[in-house]
């Protein structure tokens, strides 16, 4: 984790536990605030608003630890690299919880894909992201994966497909719907990932 997002990630951290508790709109920029042992004016530095907050909880929680990091590494398959990567996001989506996820799908809607693009928080995870597309571009390079569109768009389509997949399952009553088991499932027909006989 880098020093300098240590505070941000604090906040979203508390932020969300707060919301877990006592739900979104229960939750003030004071509690947030107080809870965080921050001013209005540091939480203000790094969100515009409660909603603010809320759309960044789509990006990565924090960066990969080392630990984390060299596990994914030390793994063969490329493509078994990206979807741990991957892995991580859905776990952070279900740690959420469906009712956080719904108000986080709800917050996005009001931005176009470019105007996520432009946020600080997309920015921070660009080295992240070219991570993914190496991944992506090796998977292919080695046959692990039979869609041979460009990595960076096959990347945005897993994206999107989490997205879909997470609304599905945030409105889907109940507990029987498995959001890692059916993303995964529709990530590897996306992806075309070669099957081993």
């Amino acid at each position: 984790m880098r020093p300098d997002n240590s505070t941000k990630i604090k906040i979203r951290r508390i932020a969300l536990a707060l919301f877990k508790e006592r739900g979104f709109d229960n939750v003030t920029i004071n509690d947030i605030c107080e809870e965080s042992g921050i001013s209005k004016h540091t939480f203000y530095y790094y969100f515009a608003s409660k909603e603010g907050l809320l759309k960044t909880v789509m990006s990565l929680p924090d960066e990969l630890s080392s630990d984390e990091a060299a596990r994914i590494m030390m793994l063969d398959s490329p493509y078994e690299q990206y979807c741990e990567i991957l892995k991580k996001r859905v776990r952070h989506f279900e740690a959420c919880g469906k009712d956080i996820v719904k108000k986080i799908l709800v917050a996005r809607l009001t931005e176009s894909f470019d105007e996520q693009k432009e946020r600080a928080d997309f920015n921070e995870e660009k080295p992240f992201l070219e991570m993914q597309i190496s991944f992506i571009k090796k998977a292919q390079e080695r046959g692990e994966i039979e869609n041979m569109g460009e990595p960076k768009s096959l990347m945005h389509a897993a994206f999107c497909l989490l997205i879909g997949i997470s609304q599905v399952w945030a409105t889907h009553p109940g507990s029987k719907f498995n959001l890692e088991v059916e993303y995964f499932k529709i990530l590897d027909t996306v992806m075309m990932k070669k099957v081993e006989i």
